[in-house]
C-alpha cells in the first residue's frame, strides 16, 4: 500500500541529491551577489586508548588506535546569505585488531536566507558512516548494535507576526541503517511548528514558548542465525528417516516491522536574567501510538519447515514532558545544565523510548591559550514494547580534556571520557564500561 512515508523512503537519495544541487547554487553564488568566501582546510590526528572497544560485557579488549582526519569546509556569507558545507574522512587504524580498521566518511551543508525583513528560511543536509557502537552515549545514551549509516535533511523557516510575536516551522526526515548482529533500517519524518512572543511588559527579559511537533517512526529488523532442533516449537514433528546420515542444519529467520506515531507539545518560557545567565522552561504531554507485525521462518536446507507472522496494536499511551537548562558565560567561566524528559527514536534498538536526561557542562579559559572543560551527564531510557524486548538502561557519562592553542594554526588536546552502562531489563549483571583516553593534534591551513 502506497504511503507519504514510504514515499520518502524511496526516494530519499533523489531528495538529498536535490537538497545538495541547490545549497551548492546558493553557496557559490553569481559574481557580485557574494560578500565573503571561505576556505579553511584541517588535519588532525590522534592516538587513542579504549579498555573496551567494542564496549562488550564479556569480551573486553582493549587496543590503541590512530585516526587521521583530513577536513575541508567552505563557508559563505553575503548580507542576505550564511551558508556552508563540510566534508570530512576519518581514516581509523587500531594497533592489534586490525580487522576493524576502516574509513568513514561524513559531509554536511547548510544554509540560511534572509528573504525579506519578516520571513528566512534554511536548510541543512548530512550523510555519515560510523563504526563506533558507543558514539551516541553522550547524546542518546543508547550503543548501537552495529556500524551505521545514516543520512538526513531539514528545512525550516521562521515568520515575524509582528514586532514581539513570531512563528517557526520544520520538516526534517532521516534514514538510518544499523548493520548486524541485529541488521535494523529506520526512517523518521518529524514536523515541528512553534510559537515565540515577547511578554517584557510583563515579565522584565522574558518570551513566552510555544510548540507542537509530529513524528513518524517506521523501522525494519531481521535476525538470521542457526539453532537446534531443541530449540523448534513444540507444534513442528521432525521425523529422521536415516539417523546415520548427516542432520542438516536449521536456520531461524525473525522478521520484525513496526511504526510509531508520536505527538509531543509543550508551553513555557525563556528568560534573560542579567546579559550573561538565561534559563528557560518547557512542559509539556506526549501521545505514542504505535503498531507492528512479526515473521518466524524457519528452514532446513531448501525444506521450509515453519511459518507463522502475527500483528500487534500497542493502542496509545499518554507521557509527561520537560525541558528545562540553563546557561552562564562570563569572561573566564561558562557553565551550562540541562534537564529534560521526552520521547525520542532508540536508534539501533527500534522503536521510540522515554528518554530522562541530565547533563552539566563547566568550561574555564585558564589563559589566552590553555581551556579546560569537564562534563558529566546521565540518561535513562525506557520502554515497554509488545513485539520486542523492554528497554531499560541507565547511563553515566563523565569526561575531562584540556586544549592548547600553541600557534595560530595549531591546537593540541588530552582527554579523558568514561561510560558505564546498565541495562536492568536483563537478568543478572548487565552492566558495561569503557575508559577512553585520547590525545590529538590540529592544524588549520589558511587559504
Amino acid at each position: 500500500m502506497f504511503t507519504l512515508t514510504s514515499y520518502f523512503r524511496n526516494t530519499s537519495s533523489i531528495v538529498f541529491f536535490l537538497i545538495w544541487v541547490a545549497f551548492l547554487v546558493c553557496l557559490f553564488p553569481m559574481h557580485g551577489r557574494a560578500e565573503t568566501l571561505f576556505y579553511k582546510p584541517i588535519l588532525a590526528l590522534e592516538q587513542e586508548y579504549t579498555d573496551n572497544i567494542l564496549f562488550s560485557r564479556d569480551n573486553q579488549d582493549s587496543d590503541f588506535i590512530t585516526t587521521l582526519s583530513p577536513e575541508f569546509s567552505v563557508e559563505t556569507k553575503s548580507q542576505r546569505l550564511k551558508g556552508h558545507m563540510t566534508a570530512k574522512v576519518d581514516t581509523i587504524y587500531y594497533h592489534e585488531y586490525d580487522d576493524l580498521n576502516g574509513v568513514e566518511p561524513s559531509l554536511s551543508a547548510g544554509f540560511d536566507y534572509q528573504w525579506s525583513e519578516r520571513f528566512s528560511v534554511g536548510a541543512n543536509a548530512s550523510y555519515l558512516e560510523d563504526s563506533r557502537s558507543d558514539r551516541d552515549t553522550d547524546s542518546t545514551g543508547l550503543v548501537l548494535g552495529g556500524d551505521r549509516e545514516r543520512a538526513n535533511g531539514e528545512l525550516r523557516g521562521e515568520y515575524r507576526l509582528s514586532e514581539v510575536m513570531a512563528a517557526a516551522f520544520s520538516a526534517e526526515y532521516v534514514t538510518e541503517d544499523v548493520a548486524d548482529p541485529d541488521s535494523e533500517s529506520n526512517d523518521t519524518m518529524t514536523l515541528r511548528f512553534s510559537l515565540s512572543r515577547n511578554i517584557s511588559k510583563f515579565i522584565p527579559n522574558t518570551m513566552a514558548l510555544f510548540d507542537v511537533s509530529y513524528m513518524n517512526y517506521q523501522s525494519d529488523s531481521s535476525d538470521v542465525r542457526d539453532i537446534d532442533y531443541d530449540s523448534l516449537p513444540d507444534d513442528i514433528v521432525v521425523v529422521i528417516v536415516n539417523p546415520d546420515d548427516e542432520t542438516p542444519g536449521l536456520i531461524q529467520s525473525f522478521l520484525s516491522a513496526s511504526t510509531y506515531e508520536v505527538w509531543r507539545s509543550t508551553l513555557g518560557f525563556s528568560q534573560d536574567v542579567t546579559e550573561r545567565f538565561n534559563f528557560f522552561v518547557k512542559a509539556g504531554i506526549s501521545s505514542v501510538s504505535s503498531d507492528g507485525s512479526s515473521q518466524i521462518v524457519i528452514a532446513s536446507e531448501d525444506t521450509m519447515l515453519y511459518d507463522t507472522s502475527f500483528s500487534f496494536d500497542g493502542g496509545s499511551t499518554w507521557g509527561w514532558l520537560l525541558f528545562s537548562g540553563m546557561s552562564y558565560k562570563g569572561e573566564l567561566d561558562s557553565i551550562h545544565f540541562d534537564l529534560s524528559r521526552d520521547v525520542q527514536t532508540a536508534s539501533g534498538v527500534n522503536g521510540t523510548t522515554e528518554r530522562s536526561m541530565v547533563s552539566l557542562s563547566y568550561r574555564r579559559r585558564l589563559n589566552e591559550s590553555l581551556s579546560l572543560r569537564l562534563s558529566g551527564s546521565a540518561y535513562l531510557n525506557e520502554q515497554e514494547r509488545e513485539n520486542r524486548a523492554d528497554i531499560d538502561e541507565l547511563t553515566l557519562n563523565g569526561a575531562c580534556h584540556v586544549t592548547y592553542a600553541f600557534a595560530d594554526t595549531w591546537s593540541a588536546s588530552l582527554g579523558w571520557r568514561y561510560t558505564w552502562i546498565d541495562e536492568r531489563h536483563l537478568k543478572g549483571d548487565a552492566s558495561r564500561d569503557k575508559t577512553y583516553l585520547f590525545a590529538r593534534i590540529v592544524k588549520t591551513f589558511e587559504i
